[in-house]
C-alpha cells in the first residue's frame, strides 16, 4: 500500500521568498501578489502563495494545488477574522483587565446601567 500523506507547511512569506513567488507568477503567466503573504510548501518547495490583504493566489499549475490554495484561503480568512475584533470581544478583553464598572467598559455610556 502506498503512503499518500503529504506534509504541507503554511507560513508567512518574507522578502527572501520573492524569487519563489515570482517563479509561481511566471508559471501562471500573471503578476505576483503584493503585500504580506502566506505560502504553502511541500517538501521545502513553495507551491502556492496568497496575498493576505487582497486574497490573490498564485500556484504551480503543474502540481495538484487546488486543495493547497483552499487551505491558504481558509487560513487568510482566519487571520482576517482575528484582526478585526468584534465589539463583544473588545468588551470582554477590556473588562478582564479593568474593574468592571460601566465607565471602564469600552463603548458603554457611564449611565447605561
Amino acid at each position: 500500500m502506498r503512503n499518500t500523506t503529504t506534509n504541507i507547511t503554511i507560513r508567512q512569506l518574507t522578502a527572501a521568498d520573492s524569487v519563489a513567488v515570482n517563479r509561481l507568477a511566471e508559471l501562471e503567466s500573471t503578476g505576483a501578489p503584493t503585500g504580506p503573504m502566506l505560502g504553502a510548501e511541500v517538501e521545502g518547495t513553495l507551491l502556492a502563495a496568497i496575498s493576505i490583504p487582497s486574497g490573490t493566489i498564485v500556484a504551480d499549475p503543474f502540481s495538484r494545488t487546488a486543495e493547497i490554495a483552499d487551505l491558504l484561503e481558509v487560513r487568510v480568512a482566519q487571520l482576517r477574522k482575528r484582526a478585526i475584533p468584534t465589539r463583544g470581544r473588545m468588551l470582554r478583553r477590556r473588562s478582564a483587565t479593568a474593574p468592571a464598572s460601566p465607565g471602564n467598559l469600552v463603548g458603554l455610556h457611564p449611565r447605561a446601567s
